[in-house]
């Protein structure tokens, strides 16, 4: 239904207005450019020391930053295996 809207957002003056006033939406935007800029000014060539959702040891943090902030993905839409794997150790 969220992507329905995200889409419709580009059509519709109403649903844009209603996009605009969600604050999630906006808490989303800004809690991952500020991880960017920190980790960009802070620690460009920092590196994940252990295996972290779908980086492995080893993986620049400042390029899965800017993937989840430019393109809006995810480590489950990334690698939908973790997404599985999560959802099967909810069952146990």
């Amino acid at each position: 239904m969220r992507q329905h809207s995200e889409t419709w957002t580009y059509w519709n003056p109403i649903d844009f207005m209603r996009i605009l006033k969600s604050p999630t939406i906006l808490t989303t935007q800004l809690e991952r450019t500020t991880k960017l800029l920190t980790q960009l000014f802070m620690d460009p060539s920092g590196e994940f020391k252990r295996k972290y959702g779908g980086n492995e040891k080893g993986d620049s943090k400042l390029r899965e930053r800017f993937v989840k902030l430019m393109l809006g993905q995810t480590d489950y839409s990334m690698h939908p295996e973790t997404a599985v794997q999560n959802f099967q150790n909810l069952l146990r």
